[in-house]
């Protein structure tokens, strides 16, 4: 009997290390830590956080509370505004073209009747001059590396204005809040090892190395499938956001190519 118990003892001990292996091997790789948002869209004056400490997280709220608006922050910090699909949630796409970066970044939160031009405007809970930043957090728990990126936006004559930074290390909100004067603030994060980049393409490059994405199709797929309603055909979607760019013309014309070799050949053996 001593012997038996032993044995289940022993087996238990094994499930328990398997089920940690399991935990760990869905854990592994980077994941989001945490997501904090200064003057983005209805989430005004003060950093507004959210700490997932690399777990998965269900975002619910009422309509307006500010979900997609969350969501939104994160394509922006990872996806090409071309191809940003911002507003994907709402189902309706007069709805999805009422936000952009210059939205999010004024603030625009109704639409009040103009009567001079018969139509509506829009109201903003931000005049020009103040920054909106963005900031996330991830961490890898197996090489015990950390990459934050941020995104600092602000309007200068009609348009947004934005800059972007990589650190490997955690940053919070405390870096980007300590001075509003543009070059300045830039001095400071350099100072501190903060990369910064003044376009997306080299930004982009310089974190997808750190995450270990060979490839923009993974960022273009993540884009495609936020708050994704349908999927009208798979065949076409996997073939548009998940397979490299192939030029087919190039490689129907060497199999014609080859085709007319193989005819020459086979009426020169007859």
């Amino acid at each position: 009997m001593k012997a038996a118990r032993g044995e289940v003892r022993k087996e238990t001990a094994d499930e328990i290390n398997l089920e940690e292996q399991i935990e760990a091997a869905t854990l592994a790789g980077f994941r989001l830590q945490r997501l904090e948002v200064l003057n983005w869209g209805t989430f005004n004056q003060r950093p507004w956080s959210i700490d997932l400490s690399g777990g998965t997280a269900l975002l619910t709220g009422a309509n307006g509370s500010g979900k997609s608006t969350l969501v939104d922050a994160l394509l922006t910090l990872l996806v090409p505004n071309r191809t940003r699909n911002y507003n994907q949630a709402s189902g309706t796409e007069r709805k999805k073209k009422e936000r952009n970066e210059k939205s999010y970044v004024q603030g625009a939160y109704a639409r009040t009747r103009s009567e001079e031009s018969y139509g509506s405007k829009s109201k903003f809970l931000r005049e020009k001059g103040e920054i909106s930043v963005l900031l996330a957090y991830f961490a890898d728990a197996d090489s015990e590396k950390d990459v934050s990126l941020a995104q600092v936006l602000w309007i200068d004559k009609g348009s947004v204005r934005k800059f972007y930074a990589i650190a490997d290390m955690e940053l919070k909100m405390e870096y980007f809040t300590a001075c509003k004067e543009i070059a300045l603030l830039k001095r400071n994060l350099k100072a501190n090892d903060i990369e910064i980049f003044d376009n997306f393409s080299k930004y982009t490059q310089q974190f997808r190395k750190r995450f270990g994405l060979a490839s923009e199709k993974a960022l273009d797929l993540f884009n495609q499938t936020v708050s994704i309603k349908q999927i009208d055909g798979l065949n076409t979607f996997v073939r548009n956001h998940m397979l490299e760019a192939a030029d087919m013309r190039e490689k129907i014309e060497g199999l014609i190519s080859s085709y007319e070799n193989l005819t020459i050949s086979h009426n020169a053996i007859q």
